[in-house]
């Protein structure tokens, strides 16, 4: 007997999510995937041998407006979860609309990042009691980062039998351990910084400004799309900085990565999401030998400077961070990184 099952997605591009279908693809399910779509990434695309309906397009961030189109689907949802043996959500909202009416045994649920939904009080209340509500009733409850596990099982109180950590893990059937690239050394403050990936945090508008008023010689390469586009594109002068839009994920990384020789990722952390997550970045940059550059306070910060991958600083001294950027001292810090990315085990940056 062939089982069933099916995932409801927020948007269809987003590679954790193929990363998931997939998994269940070489278990032998039978997959069906309806999703909203948006404006991001679309160069991205889920796996073959799928059945797919779309839900329509919905706006990235505007969580309340969101509401209208979510309970217009509904039904589509209801009817597709009774012909399935299993429910996949990834989206906080979409699990609120629909858990009242899902068997529990059949709600599995994924949670990607920490989001407020409200800045009035009563309405987080609200939704902090719903929430709770849909969690408890989740069979599994999926995770990418055992900061998140702890969060919500503590916050919720949600039993912590109920979560699976899956971290985001680069897939060792696309990424095989010998075919990494070399450390590349640097040899003086002409290298390359690259952003990859949403574009969606101020720490990228704040490290471009102070990179432009300290006149730094290292160039700066943006990969991806995101709401900060077009403030970004401000900086873009196709010399200094370049900016090369929307990529394919897994696809592209390899040609993206053997052009970075650092890899910013310094993300806002004062949010709480940043704070506990471990992003694909950290992963990545291993996995090709690449020094990750992370804002100081974060669970990212603390594997970091674990496994000696990289740099952290506070997000507040950007000029600060460049003056150490263009220094003899990062050279040399740098390059003492080189063997500490073979000290590390596979398993840690690989997954099955």
């Amino acid at each position: 007997m062939q089982y069933k099952i099916l995932f409801v997605l927020p948007v269809s591009t987003q590679p954790r999510f193929s990363k998931r279908i997939q998994n269940y693809l070489d278990r032998g399910y039978e997959v069906t995937v309806a999703s909203f779509e948006r404006e991001y990434f679309k160069k991205n695309s889920l796996p073959e041998n799928i059945k797919f309906l779309s839900l329509g397009k919905i706006e990235s961030g505007a969580y309340i407006k969101r509401i209208p189109k979510i309970v217009s689907v509904f039904n589509k949802i209801y009817k597709l979860s009774k012909k399935n043996d299993l429910i996949y959500i990834f989206s906080p909202d979409i699990l609120l609309f629909t858990f009242s009416f899902l068997k529990s045994s059949k709600l599995y649920y994924e949670i990607g990042d920490i989001r407020q939904i409200s800045g009035n009080q009563a309405v987080s209340n609200l939704y902090d009691g719903i929430y709770k509500k849909a969690l408890k009733k989740c069979s599994k409850i999926f995770v990418t980062s055992t900061g998140f596990k702890r969060f919500f099982a503590d916050k919720y109180s949600v039993d912590v039998m109920k979560f699976r950590v899956i971290e985001n893990k680069l897939p060792v059937s696309l990424f095989s351990p010998f075919d990494r690239s070399e450390f590349r050394h640097i040899k003086s403050s002409s290298y390359i910084v690259s952003i990859i990936g949403l574009l969606r945090y101020k720490n990228i508008i704040s490290f471009l400004t102070a990179y432009y008023k300290a006149d730094a010689k290292f160039k700066i390469k943006i990969f991806g799309d995101g709401p900060l586009r077009d403030e970004i594109m401000k900086f873009v002068d196709n010399d200094n900085v370049q900016y090369f839009g929307q990529f394919r994920n897994p696809d592209d990384l390899f040609e993206i990565y053997n052009q970075t020789d650092l890899s910013f990722t310094m993300y806002n952390s004062k949010n709480k999401n940043v704070q506990l997550a471990l992003p694909n970045k950290l992963y990545e940059s291993i996995y090709f030998r690449r020094p990750i550059l992370v804002s100081a306070d974060t669970y990212l910060e603390e594997m970091v400077n674990k496994y000696q991958v990289g740099f952290f600083w506070k997000q507040e001294d950007m000029k600060g961070l460049i003056s150490y950027m263009t220094s003899e001292s990062f050279i040399k810090d740098y390059n003492r990184l080189c063997a500490n990315f073979d000290l590390i085990n596979q398993n840690v940056y690989l997954a099955k």
